[in-house]
């Protein structure tokens, strides 16, 4: 034995031969082991030999790396590969003893392992292996800027395992994505902002284009169309491109909304249209705008009014069986709405001309027109002609009065012109009317287009008298005279009694059947169940409402002591009513009668 080497670690005259190495070397103790006994004669064969026992002298390895393309990568250095292609990188792990164990893992995640590791003895230096571990993988875009590292295994090291990595570099094919411009309706002389935002390495640059021309419109990635007009509506393309390909297009639609422009009429020259009175007129509004703008066709009859008529919805403006009643300016309103909001436009007016006869409208005063005798009558009708009239004439009956002229009592004023082109107002006057007069009056216009004429029936009344007034209000004098003397009487008499007051219990109704009536009218009430009598109210029938005309007392009703002075009583009322103590006289004043007598 070698002292301070190798020593026994057990004692050996026991049998025990543990040996004890110190200071192991792996170029001395590294190895098989095996003890031995030699025999005990050399003529004997009683020698023994134990199982060999390996002994590793474990040494951690000095270098670990990773190399890419034939290349060391240094530790935390990039890797560039291609997404999608077949990848190649290895790992290394040198003087080591034993081997150590190599693995993948990227972004932390082990890779499944695609081949073998590779352990070979060093050349330079005895017992020392050189490890080696190959990826094969195909990286993608999403790896690019991710760790790959290499791990090495290896109960020699401190922390039992050793790293090292690197950064990927993953070179793809741009990918597009496209933002704006903001939802809700782009109006011309807003701003929009088209964005292509590129995903790229290397990067790449953006190329803009419209409606699918090969031209390019812009190269960068954000396109403003800063003030926006109509024109940009349309459909915008961008795509990017970088060294190792072009990316699939993406396409936004931009749609320029704009308020109607001016709209424009056709059919009409100067302004002016002419049409014959019975036939036809058509007009034509023409306007652009996005959306596409609704089409009002409105009528201002005459031209110093305010107010307009709708007379049609839509493009076209047909007008069948033309009359005057169509003349006028004529204005196409186009409108539509952007963003909740209304935009319109009109046209410059177009003037219709209604050529034809006369037509007549309805009268003025009514085609029955009521006066008193005496009074000036005055019958109006507005007519429409043109060209103007030739002849206009006032006819009743054998009487005929041009216009312009009169005959006795009835004069033809002149035409007078109204707002309305080509109208006119015509008016007959008759001074002093009488009975006679209420006749029909016809009004009959001719130009060289036709005739037309209408009638006017006139009634004529009596004017009322001045006695009769006078009598009527007299009359009324004296209603209110008598009203005011009755209620002045009843409110002495105290006679308004409408409602029975105090314990008496009314007589049954003369209508019942129930009630008897003495002989003079007069009707007695009674309390049942005792000997006190009383009288009670004189009793009506319903039709007076059971008016009461009993006498004014201090107690209600007389009480008699006994049926005896009752009766009594009774027999000197009915012989002598006046002399009943509870009945009053009633005495009505003499009717008042007012005449009067007045010379007219």
């Amino acid at each position: 034995m070698f002292s301070g080497k190798y020593e026994w670690a057990g004692n050996p005259e026991d049998g025990d031969c543990s040996l004890l190495i110190l200071n192991s070397r792996l170029d001395l103790d590294d190895g098989d082991w095996e003890c031995q006994v030699t025999a005990s004669a050399f003529d004997s064969r009683d020698q023994l030999t134990s199982k060999v026992a390996q002994l590793v002298v474990r040494v951690a390895p000095s270098t670990l790396t990773i190399q890419a393309n034939g290349t060391v990568v240094p530790a935390a250095g990039n890797v560039t590969v291609q997404a999608g292609s077949a990848s190649q990188v290895q790992c290394s792990s040198r003087y080591g003893n034993p081997p150590p164990h190599l693995k993948w893992l990227l972004d932390g995640v082990e890779l499944p392992s695609n081949s073998n590791q590779t352990n070979v003895l060093e050349e330079d230096m005895t017992r020392r292996w050189s490890s080696s571990l190959t990826l094969n993988y195909r990286f993608v875009r999403e790896d690019h800027g991710k760790i790959l590292k290499c791990v090495a295994i290896h109960q020699a090291f401190p922390a039992k395992s050793r790293e090292t990595g690197i950064s990927l570099n993953v070179q793809y094919v741009p990918v597009v994505t496209l933002t704006g411009p903001l939802t809700g309706d782009l109006e011309e002389g807003d701003i929009a902002t088209l964005k292509c935002v590129a995903d790229a390495n290397p990067p790449a640059t953006i190329i803009w284009r419209k409606n699918g021309s090969p031209d390019i419109l812009a190269i960068q990635e954000i396109l403003q169309l800063n003030p926006l007009l109509r024109t940009n509506s349309g459909t915008y393309t961008c795509e990017a491109r970088n060294v190792l390909g072009t990316s699939g297009p993406l396409t936004t639609e931009l749609d320029v909304k704009y308020g109607p422009s001016e709209a424009s009429v056709e059919g009409a020259t100067g302004g002016q249209l002419t049409a014959t009175f019975g036939g036809s007129a058509r007009l034509e509004c023409k306007g652009d705008g996005n959306p596409a703008p609704m089409f009002k066709w409105l009528q201002r009859p005459e031209p110093s009014e305010i107010g307009v008529v709708l007379k049609s919805d839509g493009k076209y403006l047909i007008m069948k069986n033309v009359s005057y009643d169509d003349q006028g300016e004529y204005i196409c309103s186009t409108s539509n709405f952007i963003n909740g909001k209304e935009k319109a436009a009109q046209s410059s007016p177009v003037t219709l001309k209604v050529i034809g006869p006369p037509q007549m409208t309805v009268p003025v005063s009514a085609k029955v027109l009521t006066i008193t005798r005496g009074d000036e009558a005055e019958i109006s009708v507005r007519f429409c002609s043109d060209p103007k009239p030739t002849r206009a004439v006032w006819q009743c009956g054998h009487l005929s009065v041009s216009v312009g002229t009169s005959n006795q009592r009835f004069i033809a004023e002149s035409f007078k012109a109204t707002k309305r082109p080509s109208c006119y107002e015509a008016t007959l006057r008759i001074q002093r009317a009488d009975v006679s007069d209420a006749r029909q009056f016809t009004l009959l216009v001719e130009n060289e287009k036709g005739v037309d004429s209408v009638s006017v029936s006139l009634r004529v009344i009596e004017p009322v008298s001045m006695t009769a007034v006078i009598g009527v209000i007299i009359g009324c004098l004296v209603f209110l005279v008598l009203v005011t003397l009755c209620l002045l009487y009843a409110f002495r008499t105290e006679r308004w009694c409408f409602k029975q007051k105090g314990n008496f219990k009314a007589a049954p109704d003369i209508e019942s059947g129930k009630a008897k009536l003495a002989k003079n009218g007069i009707q007695h009430g009674f309390i049942n169940g005792t000997n006190d009598l009383r009288f009670n109210d004189l009793q009506l029938p319903r039709a007076s409402n059971n008016g009461s005309m009993r006498a004014k007392r201090g107690e209600k009703g007389a009480k008699l002591s006994n049926l005896e002075s009752f009766s009594k009583l009774s027999s000197s009322v009915l012989n002598s009513p006046s002399s009943r103590p509870d009945i009053t006289n009633v005495s009505f004043p003499p009717m008042i009668t007012i005449t009067s007598k007045m010379d007219v």
